[in-house]
């Protein structure tokens, strides 16, 4: 792939982004054209950026990405829905990135930026998704770790592990600092795969290399590779650490291990697991309960989920539909 390539040489031999010329717009007086008489919304403001972007009205563009800052309204993932996969908008490119190059410092201008990266992200144009971000660093626009993200969730996405790692390498080397964000999209993943030794590779990046400290979605993954690789001990083991750490875990940590126990049959373990971790808010309790409730029954251990009931019951926990169901028909019995 011709432009990663481009992109991973170190930022003094990059080439610049081909598609863009060395001037850019002059920026235009604000409020050239009023808004319709309806409430500000970052709604509204998509819709009338589409119509300036189709129309190739850039100096209108430019008015409206800078008046919805102004207004509250950040970009969102439709405010470059006119930039479509085909020929018409790599030929546009040029003239919509001097569009945003030419916006006021700041917000307005980053923001923008890291909308068009995502959105070229989003319709398949990855190579021009990396020439943009060459010219934000080649340009010293503002940048940051998020501005990065969705070309390594596209090259997560795609099962390019590799290359995302790479690619997290070549951001450092371009002096992004990079956060534990970017290292989770791809820690994940890994996880998920059940691929334990490359993420232990890639936690001992993020923790010795960049001195960055895992969160609760760090611990997720991490709890979730053990359970894939059939190491429940060692997943609790990461929820004890994490619980040392003053690491509040998500419920999802939790039924990662509830589902690795029921699925390797042991009903028993999972009971005093349960029971073991319960004790906080009810909200807590009562999405940790249902789950292993749900769970009892698909395995039709249909005592045991009486039991989980009954104690949801005596808590006052709130049950999901299905499990209030079950449990109103074991009342009749």
């Amino acid at each position: 792939m011709q432009t990663f390539a481009k992109l991973m040489k170190p930022k003094h031999t990059t080439t610049l982004f081909s598609l863009i010329h060395t001037t850019a717009l002059s920026p235009p007086q604000l409020a050239t054209t009023p808004l319709p008489p309806s409430p500000i919304s970052s709604t509204l403001y998509d819709d009338l950026i589409q119509e300036a972007g189709k129309s190739h009205d850039f100096r209108r563009l430019h008015d409206l990405l800078t008046r919805r800052i102004n207004d509250g309204c950040l970009n969102t993932n439709d405010t470059f829905r006119f930039v479509t996969n085909s020929q018409s908008t790599v030929e546009m490119l040029n003239p919509l990135f001097d569009c945003l190059v030419s916006l006021p410092e700041g917000v307005p201008r980053a923001n923008a930026c890291n909308a068009l990266v995502r959105r070229l992200c989003k319709v398949g144009l990855l190579n021009n998704a990396l020439q943009v971000l060459d010219e934000m660093c080649d340009r010293r626009l503002e940048h940051t770790a998020w501005s990065f993200r969705p070309v390594l969730e596209t090259f997560v996405r795609q099962g390019e592990l590799q290359k995302a790692v790479a690619f997290l390498k070549t951001m450092k080397e371009f002096g992004v600092a990079l956060d534990t964000g970017s290292f989770n999209c791809v820690l994940r993943e890994y996880c998920y795969l059940g691929d334990v030794n490359h993420a232990v590779e890639l936690l001992e990046m993020m923790v010795r290399e960049e001195g960055l400290k895992g969160d609760a979605w760090t611990y997720d993954a991490m709890v979730l590779g053990a359970c894939k690789a059939g190491k429940v001990d060692a997943a609790m083991a990461v929820m004890r650490s994490a619980i040392d750490d003053d690491v509040k875990l998500l419920n999802l940590t939790y039924e990662h291990v509830i589902r690795a126990l029921m699925e390797d049959g042991y009903f028993e373990h999972t009971l005093k697991f349960v029971m073991v971790c319960a004790g906080r808010d009810k909200s807590f309790n009562g999405e940790m309960f249902n789950f292993l409730a749900t769970g009892l029954i698909k395995y039709e251990r249909f005592d045991k989920a009486k039991m989980v009931v009954e104690e949801m019951s005596k808590r006052g926990l709130v049950m999901h539909k299905k499990i209030q169901e079950f449990h109103e028909m074991d009342s009749k019995e």
